[in-house]
């Protein structure tokens, strides 16, 4: 990750390689893996288990989301608006509270048992709170990925063709909303849940004992999102206090 000149220059604040490259692999290995193995068996076993290498991933952007967070916290100086020490808290919340999820707060490491007044009520037995219920679960992704396509391509389609855009440095819309580093991981977001709904209504993939979405596909390229979004954030507050600090 390389830091802008100025908060300006968007296009220096993350290279090609986190902006394009990586969201790109996101999408194409997990689905070549699904071309390993009889019945789709290497991505069954080690791709979309909760010790699979998605799973992992998802873990792993959730914990660098975190940092980032708390960074533009630490740097809270340089934020142009007090509101956003605020939001990158809630953010940073928010992706302790994902990466503990992921991992059951440590049952996955640890391998402990579910007590028996959670695993009755956990729709897999495990020892976190998104399986309580399908609402704790579906409700908050399918917001934040509305959010994603909204931002990421339908917000940066209307500013082009209609020549609507957000210039103004200092102001509150430029620290919130998501610029260009995000818009490659948008579009991965979306084909990989377009393809998810699709697999899940007509089972295309499915056999004796199975049935395959891609669900865990898009939880983890939508936490790769939310991480570029918030990395960008930090980068470019830390250049503005850089700048600042020479003036």
């Amino acid at each position: 990750m390389t830091a802008i000149n100025s908060p300006h220059d968007e296009s220096l604040e993350l290279t090609r390689t986190f902006t394009l490259v990586i969201p790109i692999l996101l999408v194409v290995v997990p689905f070549a893996a699904l071309l390993i193995g009889e019945d789709y068996s290497f991505y069954r076993t080690r791709m979309i288990t909760e010790a699979g290498l998605i799973e992992h991933a998802t873990v792993l952007f959730s914990v660098l989301g975190f940092v980032f967070a708390l960074l533009v916290v630490a740097n809270r100086k340089s934020c142009p608006r007090p509101w956003m020490t605020y939001f990158m808290l809630l953010f940073a919340l928010g992706f302790f509270y994902i990466a503990g999820e992921e991992i059951s707060w440590g049952q996955h490491l640890f391998k402990w048992d579910t007590p028996q007044w959670i695993g009755e009520a956990n729709r897999q037995n495990e020892t976190n709170l998104h399986n309580l219920h399908l609402s704790l679960d579906r409700i908050p992704k399918t917001i934040i990925g509305v959010g994603i396509v909204l931002s990421g391509i339908v917000w940066p389609l209307f500013s082009h063709y209609r020549g609507v855009k957000i210039e103004n440095v200092e102001g509150d819309w430029y620290w919130l909303w998501p610029n260009s580093v995000v818009r490659v991981t948008a579009v991965c977001f979306l084909i990989v849940w377009l393809l998810d709904r699709l697999m899940v209504q007509t089972d295309l993939l499915s056999g004796e004992g199975y049935s395959i979405g891609f669900q865990e596909h898009r939880e983890m390229i939508m936490l790769y999102f939310l991480l570029l979004y918030t990395a960008s954030i930090y980068l470019r507050v830390k250049a503005r206090g850089e700048t600042a600090g020479s003036s």
